[in-house]
């Protein structure tokens, strides 16, 4: 009650966010004890008004400095959400704040995957277009494989490998064409956008390779957004 008593006219705006966790934890025992109580009064009341005082105020000053990334504010909301477990109105606003991020967080990778659903069949051409070109160097390379030797046969396994990998990661990634994205559980949304990133990376990846084997032009590789990065020595 003495501590209510001198710090119902207190400007808690210019206080440190250290003197605002100290005044909670010495109205902390006396909110263990009223919790369940059912209480009323002048004294009880101007309690609870104090104390929403200083929550609020120190709510709004750690509020100042959250992180303008949104991982890093996910960060530093659990963070103080634990530094100021006695905030009850601290925990709701960390609450709130973290919900809009996973918000935003969510729509972003939803809309990423409408983003590559919509190119779907721009994708789809350009690995068809790739596979085709690999089809004609190899029936141009190796017109007649029986007669190949050794090394020659070996370095063909690996463009057949190469090309049944292509393949497979173009059939894997036309099944984004069927996905009705907006039916996707948001715990779902981050794995299923990196799943189909894979494909189009590994695609990206398996391509450039047969670009520096040979196998492929420069140009064939145009219609990959991420291109084909050539090696610095």
């Amino acid at each position: 009650p003495a501590l209510c008593l001198e710090l119902k006219d207190q400007d808690f705006s210019n206080r440190t966010t250290t003197e605002l966790s100290q005044y909670l934890h010495q109205f902390q025992p006396y909110r263990n004890l009223t919790e369940n109580a059912d209480l009323s009064g002048d004294l009880f009341y101007l309690n609870n008004r104090t104390v929403s005082r200083i929550e609020k105020a120190l709510s709004a000053k750690i509020m100042e400095h959250i992180p303008t990334d949104q991982t890093e504010a996910l960060q530093y909301l659990n963070t103080f959400k634990t530094r100021y477990a006695h905030c009850q109105f601290c925990q709701q606003q960390a609450l709130n704040q973290t919900q809009a991020i996973q918000t935003r967080i969510e729509e972003g990778w939803r809309n990423e995957l409408l983003y590559l659903q919509q190119q779907h069949l721009r994708f789809s051409k350009c690995f068809y277009d790739i596979q085709q070109q690999l089809t004609s160097y190899l029936s141009s390379q190796y017109p007649d494989p029986d007669s190949l030797t050794p090394p020659e046969q070996s370095l063909l396994n690996t463009y057949k490998v190469k090309q049944n990998s292509l393949e497979n990661i173009a059939l894997e990634f036309n099944k984004i064409g069927a996905l009705d994205i907006s039916i996707i559980a948001a715990n779902s949304l981050e794995n299923t956008l990196q799943t189909y990133q894979n494909y189009l990376a590994e695609f990206s990846n398996q391509a450039c390779q047969l670009y520096h084997g040979g196998a492929l032009s420069k140009n064939a590789l145009d219609c990959l957004e991420s291109g084909c990065r050539i090696p610095v020595p």
